[in-house]
């Protein structure tokens, strides 16, 4: 008993064609994965893309691919509360400083600020200069005011 979808292929978005699969296979789960392929060669996908997608919902995995990369930085409950605290109405606290404390990289910090709303204070770069170079930073400043 199968449970017809009469619908071409080229219509469905390729990223909901594995939905569409997932879906066929819960309603009909006496089918073997050769049928299932088969049924969905008929329609017009790949074979070597139904038995990816075939595979995919034997092990239980989303729909959605996995996102390649450096894994997003989790900030704990315990690690929220100590950054909110450390730059809770001081200005003299820097970003830098806290990615120390805390052992996460700076612009995770720095990103978590900025999605929840808190002021925090980047430091400025400032150039390695020689002697030379800062007197005449001096006398070039005095000059403009």
């Amino acid at each position: 008993m199968i449970n017809n979808i009469h619908v071409k292929m080229e219509v469905i978005k390729y990223e909901d064609r594995r939905s569409v699969v997932r879906n066929f296979m819960s309603k009909n789960q006496d089918m073997t994965d050769k049928d299932v392929a088969e049924y969905f060669l008929k329609l017009g996908i790949p074979k070597t893309t139904v038995y990816r997608y075939i595979k995919r919902v034997r092990n239980g995995q989303d729909d959605k691919k996995n996102v390649g990369g450096k894994p997003k930085t989790i900030f704990t409950a315990k690690e929220e509360e100590k950054l909110v605290e450390m730059f809770d109405r001081r200005t003299n606290v820097s970003v830098n400083f806290a990615s120390r404390k805390l052992k996460k990289p700076w612009h995770a910090i720095n990103n978590w600020f900025i999605d929840h709303g808190i002021k925090r204070r980047v430091r400025k770069r400032i150039p390695m200069s020689s002697e030379k170079q800062k007197k005449k930073q001096r006398m070039i400043l005095n000059l403009i005011s």
